[in-house]
């Protein structure tokens, strides 16, 4: 595989892993003050991540959670935002110039603001209340500590479980790589100089979709593409998918995985050009086959890192160069 250093993958899944422990006793004080309500605001790859927790939280929970873009709250507020309120925040620069704005508006309202921010010594890390871990990779943090929070709110009954899972997920999901890769290489070879690439999701597949888009393709690869939503996909994109048009879809093991396979049935009647990255090809020994549905963003996370690094070895694009992010003022 190309550029593949398991040791640090596998170091990486493991420190995310094991934040277990402090983020329950993080929630643990969050219960203790009293809340009204929760936010997790992000931008860029953090607000993807958001997009899946929202999934995982709204159908599983009533515990009351809001999103919000950094770059908007910034403009325009939300009123359900106030002292009473929690912010989740992550971030692995620690000096987003939306996200240390945004929080240092969340403490002006008198919200209190719990971080994992990669960098102990960035602006982000030192503005919020309680920095919880540097450890930021994939989402093991968010699903521990919202996953918690929906237990104690008292309606998350596969939260222990799914804790335990998570806790040994680092080896099963790096043993799943190679697999993963062979997909992710053949999308490449097949696709990595196409004029256009369409990304599906729904669900909890949904964040990935719109990350790998985003994030890894248009800002790393300098690639032209759309994530759609396969809820939205039957109001306007249908109309543009024809032969030689790529179209990549993420199916879920969640509830949403219907709608994904609405969307590909469609696509398969006027193109071949479809690409599928389906959680259930991926194994994981030992796991219990209903927290599965809980596990697709972890699986896409792989799904993306190996996208990203197949895309960089054909496109011979280093992923590291920018042309105006973070190069120009705007």
């Amino acid at each position: 595989m190309y550029n593949f250093q398991e040791a640090e993958v596998l170091k990486k899944e493991k420190a995310g892993a094991g934040l277990r422990k402090v983020i329950e006793k993080t929630v643990d004080s969050i219960f203790e003050q009293g809340f009204k309500n929760v936010f997790y605001i992000g931008i860029g790859g953090t607000i993807s991540h958001a997009f899946d927790v929202e999934s995982f939280v709204q159908t599983n929970s009533t515990l009351p959670l809001y999103l919000a873009n950094a770059g908007e709250y910034i403009k325009m507020g939300n009123k359900n935002l106030t002292k009473d309120s929690v912010v989740y925040v992550e971030s692995r620069s620690g000096d987003t110039p939306e996200m240390v704005e945004a929080v240092d508006k969340c403490k002006g309202a008198g919200a209190r603001v719990y971080g994992f921010i990669e960098k102990e010594d960035s602006p982000l890390a030192k503005s919020v209340d309680v920095l919880v871990s540097t450890a930021t990779v994939g989402y093991y943090q968010p699903y521990y500590f919202f996953g918690y929070m929906m237990k104690k709110w008292g309606d998350f009954s596969d939260y222990d479980a799914l804790a335990d899972c998570l806790e040994t997920l680092p080896e099963k999901i790096v043993k799943a790589y190679p697999v993963i890769d062979g997909y992710c290489r053949k999308f490449a070879e097949t696709y990595g100089e196409a004029d256009m690439n369409y990304l599906v999701g729904a669900g909890n597949s949904w964040g990935a979709a719109y990350c790998l888009a985003m994030c890894y393709m248009e800002e790393m690869m300098w690639m032209r593409t759309k994530s759609i939503h396969a809820a939205e996909f039957f109001h306007g994109t249908l109309e543009v998918i024809e032969k030689g048009v790529s179209v990549l879809l993420f199916k879920s093991e969640d509830d949403s995985r219907a709608e994904v396979q609405r969307a590909e049935d469609f696509i398969r009647r006027v193109t071949n050009d479809v690409t599928v990255y389906d959680s259930k090809d991926v194994e994981l020994e030992g796991v219990p086959q209903e927290l599965r549905r809980y596990l697709s963003p972890f699986i896409f996370h792989a799904y993306q890192e190996r996208t990203f690094m197949n895309l960089e070895d054909i496109r011979k694009h280093p992923g590291d160069i920018r042309r105006y992010y973070r190069r120009l003022k705007y």
